[in-house]
C-alpha cells in the first residue's frame, strides 16, 4: 500500500510530463477501441449474413459436389426430401429447406450476363433465410408459383431490368446421360433483392423450386438440403451428429463456416491488418513511457538512494516503478475507453450508413452487409484495451525499474 501511494504521488509530481504520456496511451487506446468494435461489429453482422442469406446454418449435398466448381443438375440429390426427414428430427434443427442450384445466362433486352439460378421451396425457405426482409422493388411481395424471380439489385442494374419487366433465363436441363438440352424460359422480375452480398446480389436469381424443376425436367431433385438452427451453439454437435447418419449414405455435410472460409480468412487478415497498426502506435508511445521514466529515474537519484538508505530493497525500487507504469496505463486506458465507448455504442445501436465509407458509390467493400454496418461494443472489448493499455505501459516502465533497482545507494546519496 505505501508503494502504492508513493507512485501515485510521483505520477503527479511532473503533471505536464505525465500528461503527455497519458494522453499518448489514451489516445492509443481510444483507437484500439474505435478499429475493434468496428471490425467485430462488421464481422458478427457479416456472419449472420452468411447465415441468413446464403448458406444457413450447414447443408447437406452428394459427396464432392461442394468441391467440384463444375457440378450441375445431375450431380444434384435424387431423394432430398428423405434428407430432410433425417435432419429436422435432430435436437436443436429449427427448420430445414431444399435448393436446386444450377448455373444460368440470364438475358434481357440482348444483354446477357452469367449468373446462377436457384430454386426455392415458397414456404420453407421463407424459415431457413431472411431474404424477404431484403426486398428493395416489389417490396412486401414473395415469389409466387409459376414463371416467377427474384433478381439481386446488382445483376438487375447490370441487366436494367426493373419491377415487372420479363427476362429470360438459360439453363441445361437434365438428360438421359446427365446433361440434357439447353432451355430457355421466360421469367417475371416479381422482386428485386439488396442482400448486401456481392454473390447473390450480383449474380443470384431465385426461381420457384417446382417451377424449376418442370423446367430442366428434374422432379424431386434438390442440389442441397439446408438446415436452420435454434442455437448456433450447438452447430459442432448437431453437424456431427448429421454426418453420422448421412455420410455413410454418401451426403456430404460443410457448416457455415466451411463453405465461409474465403470471408473469414479475409476478415482475419483485415483484423490482423488494423490491429499490428494499432500495435505500431502503441509502441511509439511505449519509447515516449521509457523516456519519461529515465526521465524520472535520473531525476530522483538521490531520492532512490535515501529510500534504500532507509530500507528499501532493490526489487522495492523496481516494484515502485512498475506501478508508476501501470497506473500511467491505467489512467490513460480508462480515458481511452471512456471517450471510445460512447461512439461504438452509438454504432451499435443507430449503426453506420456503410455510404460514409463508399462516398454513395456501389462499391464492394469485401463483407456481406448493407445500407448500414454495426459496431459491437462488448465487455471483453473494453477488458482487452485496458489490459492492453496497462500491460504495454508496464512493460515499458521495465527497464527504467531495473535501473532503478541496480543503483548504489552511496552513489546515488552523493549525487548531484
Amino acid at each position: 500500500m505505501l508503494l502504492i501511494k508513493m507512485a501515485f504521488r510521483n505520477v503527479f509530481r511532473n503533471r505536464r510530463r505525465s500528461l503527455i504520456t497519458i494522453s499518448a496511451i489514451a489516445g492509443g487506446i481510444f483507437t484500439l477501441v474505435l478499429f475493434k468494435g468496428m471490425l467485430d461489429g462488421i464481422g458478427r453482422q457479416s456472419e449472420l449474413s452468411l447465415i441468413d442469406m446464403q448458406y444457413g446454418h450447414f447443408q447437406v449435398a452428394n459427396a464432392g459436389y461442394f468441391d467440384d466448381r463444375t457440378a450441375g443438375i445431375a450431380d444434384s440429390i435424387e431423394n432430398p426430401g428423405e434428407v430432410l426427414e433425417a435432419l429436422t428430427k435432430l435436437e436443436h434443427v429449427e427448420a430445414g429447406t431444399e435448393r436446386l442450384m444450377v448455373p444460368a445466362l440470364i438475358n434481357f433486352e440482348g444483354v446477357d450476363s452469367p449468373g446462377l439460378a436457384i430454386g426455392i421451396d415458397l414456404d420453407a425457405d421463407r424459415k431457413v433465410f431472411k431474404l424477404e426482409e431484403t426486398i428493395v422493388a416489389g417490396k412486401g411481395q414473395w415469389l409466387t408459383p409459376g414463371p416467377r424471380v427474384m433478381i439481386g439489385e446488382r445483376l438487375a442494374k447490370t441487366l436494367g431490368v426493373e419491377h415487372g419487366d420479363q427476362l429470360v433465363w438459360k439453363a441445361r436441363a437434365l438428360g438421359s446421360d446427365g446433361a440434357g438440352p439447353i432451355q430457355a424460359v421466360y421469367l417475371e422480375v416479381e422482386a428485386i433483392l439488396n442482400t448486401g452480398n456481392p454473390g447473390i446480389d450480383g449474380f443470384a436469381i431465385f426461381v420457384p423450386i417446382e417451377f424449376m424443376r418442370e423446367s430442366l425436367m428434374a422432379p424431386d431433385r434438390a442440389s442441397h438440403v439446408i438446415v436452420r438452427m435454434d442455437n448456433r451453439r450447438y452447430l459442432g454437435k448437431v453437424a456431427l451428429l448429421a454426418r453420422g447418419i448421412l455420410e455413410p449414405m454418401g451426403y456430404e455435410i460443410n457448416t457455415w463456416e466451411d463453405l465461409g472460409q474465403a470471408f473469414i480468412q479475409f476478415h482475419k487478415v483485415k483484423t490482423t491488418g488494423s490491429l499490428v497498426m494499432i500495435m505500431v502506435f502503441l509502441l511509439i508511445v511505449a519509447v515516449g513511457i521509457v523516456n519519461t521514466m529515465l526521465m524520472a529515474t535520473y531525476e530522483r537519484v538521490r531520492e532512490i538512494g535515501m529510500l534504500m538508505a532507509l530500507g528499501l530493497k532493490a526489487r522495492e525500487i523496481m516494484s515502485l516503478f512498475l506501478i508508476e507504469g501501470a497506473l500511467l496505463g491505467l489512467i490513460g486506458s480508462i480515458i481511452g475507453v471512456v471517450l471510445g465507448s460512447p461512439l461504438m455504442w452509438a454504432g451499435e445501436v443507430y449503426g453506420i450508413p456503410v455510404e460514409w465509407f463508399t462516398a454513395g458509390k456501389d462499391v464492394d467493400m469485401g463483407y456481406p452487409i448493407r445500407g448500414v454496418m454495426y459496431c459491437d461494443l462488448s465487455p471483453s472489448l473494453i477488458l482487452t484495451a485496458l489490459t492492453f493499455g496497462i500491460v504495454i505501459s508496464t512493460m515499458a516502465t521495465m527497464l527504467p525499474a531495473v535501473r532503478a533497482g541496480r543503483l548504489e545507494p552511496t552513489e546515488a546519496l552523493r549525487h548531484v
